[in-house]
């Protein structure tokens, strides 16, 4: 994360972490009328968990989110989102990045195939996301790099499907 300080916040289904980059603008040097615009992005991770896409409970996968709000509807010329998921620490290395153009938000899905009966196996998501503000703010630029928390898979993997 670099720009401005980043509040992080955890709940039951993830984490997320916020932060904002504003444009100040002096309207009237007579009335000395100053308005700061500020937009706010937060980006938030899932936790790890089995799929519930038919035909696929024999996978685990891991959701991100990236939403802004503020100054022009949270707009933004450019942001990207990239997730990630591990098995036992082994990432899939596989990023899927998202992009969106002139738009406030960005979602982005990452998934691995789970195996059979191995309760022990352990589960974790990254997300990585960039986000590129409009002409005249600071700071110019918001980068989030989140991890979720580790979850065991325990029973929560469905058989292959049939072939």
């Amino acid at each position: 994360m670099n720009g401005s300080e980043a509040a992080v916040s955890r709940s039951e289904g993830g984490i997320q972490v916020s932060a904002s980059s504003a444009m100040t603008e002096n309207y009237s040097k007579a009335e000395a009328v100053t308005v700061v615009n500020e937009i706010t992005c937060n980006f938030q991770i899932d936790n790890p968990h089995q799929s519930g896409t038919p035909g696929f409970q024999h996978r685990w996968n891991v959701h991100a989110t990236m939403k802004c709000s503020g100054y022009n509807n949270g707009n933004v010329p450019w942001m990207y989102s990239s997730v990630d998921i591990a098995r036992n620490n082994l990432w899939s290395l596989y990023w899927n990045p998202t992009h969106a153009y002139d738009k406030n938000n960005v979602t982005g899905t990452a998934a691995q195939e789970c195996r059979f009966n191995q309760p022990t196996d352990q589960w974790q998501g990254r997300a990585l996301g960039h986000v590129q503000m409009p002409p005249g703010f600071e700071p110019q630029s918001l980068d989030f790099d989140v991890e979720s928390d580790t979850f065991a898979q325990g029973f929560a993997c469905g058989p292959p499907p049939a072939l």
